[in-house]
């Protein structure tokens, strides 16, 4: 089995051919696209696990329609991964061990609880009309009240991404970049989404349509 895919050389190509300055400002164009594309398909995924019918092109427009909240979150996602990643990185100093290594596992801790929160946030971005705080606290109560779903859909997807990566690279590394890259992170994408978005429909969608429907006094 090759450990030397398609998607490493191409990385390795890009650091080693593309300008520093040129990288940061692709970089800072990612960070930027990534929520609202995260919108885009978070809601197409939605519409097809409720068996509604969708457009490719409405990737582009509910990507324009929440791009605030989505650039917003986006940035947070980053953010997150970046405070995880050094944090679990980070060698201290031996007089500082024990403390370092409590925030690791603390901070593990907490970026796990986010990863749950994040699939509420995007779904109730492109669902119903709320402001970043309350965004925050019903994916929090959300991801509480779903936790077993948020745990098994979790299990679920990361033995699909190592079972299709194991048999990717036993047969060609070249489709790596087709399964991996499409297929298999829009089918982990829509398991998520059908776990989650039942929990949204009982306390948030039905809700609210129940109140709208009521004649004001």
């Amino acid at each position: 089995m090759s450990t030397f895919t398609p998607l490493l050389y191409l990385t390795m190509l890009y650091y080693a051919r593309v300008p520093v300055v040129l990288r940061l400002i692709l970089l800072a164009l990612s960070v930027l696209a990534y929520g609202p594309t995260k919108c885009g398909i978070t809601y197409v995924l939605r519409n097809y696990s409720r068996q509604s019918h969708s457009w490719i092109s409405d990737i582009w427009d509910k990507a324009k329609e929440n791009w605030k909240q989505g650039v917003l979150f986006g940035i947070l996602d980053f953010v997150v991964a970046g405070i995880l990643i050094f944090n679990l990185t980070y060698e201290p100093e031996p007089s500082l061990a024990t403390v370092v290594t409590i925030s690791k596992y603390l901070s593990l801790l907490l970026a796990s609880l986010y990863v749950f929160m994040r699939k509420y946030i995007y779904l109730m971005i492109v669902t119903v009309h709320l402001n970043v705080r309350s965004l925050l606290q019903n994916a929090w109560l959300l991801a509480f009240i779903g936790v077993f779903r948020n745990f098994f859909s979790g299990i679920g997807n990361l033995l699909i991404w190592i079972a299709a990566y194991l048999l990717i690279m036993a047969v060609h590394p070249f489709f790596e970049i087709l399964f991996l890259g499409l297929l298999i992170y829009s089918f982990t994408n829509f398991i998520s989404i059908s776990a989650c978005y039942p929990l949204i429909d009982k306390y948030l969608v039905v809700p609210i349509a129940q109140m709208q429907s009521e004649p004001q006094p």
